[in-house]
């Protein structure tokens, strides 16, 4: 439902940041080349810039029109990363396949994030890295600690302004009732969960609100002896 306004929003960031996205990861990973994985790759936000500069992406997204859209976007950029539906949390690809995971906003829809950040693991290559972005967006249904973010917060989202289709975002927190991770603390729980699967993990960023983080980004490293 909110594939057409959603890409159009991302195209829009997209244009707004040029050259930035894939300079920010690659200074903030150290990969400067390589085979690259975009998991949740949406309408191509990580997968576009990182193949205009070089780098051999795959993006995969568990929505056809995400894919589908991803596809044209990268069609009018004239680069062609290869995009494909796959579901993050068990992935078809060999061990060891890609030197950098990138991520952004995807493991907090999932129903078994744990199982996404094991199949991470897997297709890294020792030594590879995962650039995961994050948020707790929906911990306010939870936690009495963490507020629900004022509407300013919602009506300066690029993605409320191109909402042309009049999508009910509702919809979107109903189901994120029922999701593992809108009931923990991030990016805790990923160092946790990363620490026990015998990953490295460091947190990269925050973006927080009093005491509590809205947004993080965190760096996994597979282990070159795992």
């Amino acid at each position: 439902m909110r594939s057409s306004g959603f890409s159009d929003a991302v195209v829009d960031e997209m244009r707004e940041r040029g050259n930035s996205i894939s300079e920010w990861i690659s200074s903030t990973t150290g990969l400067k080349t390589g085979k690259v994985l975009d998991l949740g790759c949406g309408p191509g936000f990580f997968s576009i810039p990182l193949a205009s500069a070089d780098y051999d992406v795959v993006g995969i997204d568990y929505s056809y029109e995400m894919v589908a859209r991803a596809t044209e976007n990268a069609s009018r950029t004239g680069v062609q990363p290869v995009f494909m539906r796959m579901d993050a949390q068990n992935m078809t690809f060999a061990d060891e396949s890609f030197d950098l995971i990138v991520s952004r906003d995807v493991l907090w829809n999932l129903e078994y994030p744990e199982k996404a950040y094991s199949e991470i693991l897997r297709v890294l290559k020792p030594g590879g890295k995962a650039l995961i972005s994050d948020g707790n967006y929906y911990l306010h249904l939870y936690d009495p600690d963490f507020s629900r973010p004022e509407r300013k917060y919602y009506s300066d989202n690029k993605h409320e302004r191109f909402n042309k289709d009049n999508v009910d975002f509702g919809i979107i927190e109903r189901l994120a009732v029922d999701l593992p991770l809108s009931k923990v603390r991030r990016p805790q729980w990923d160092i946790d969960t990363v620490r026990e699967m015998g990953g490295s993990i460091e947190v990269i960023s925050t973006r927080t609100d009093g005491d509590v983080v809205r947004n993080f980004v965190v760096l996994v490293t597979k282990e070159a002896s795992s």
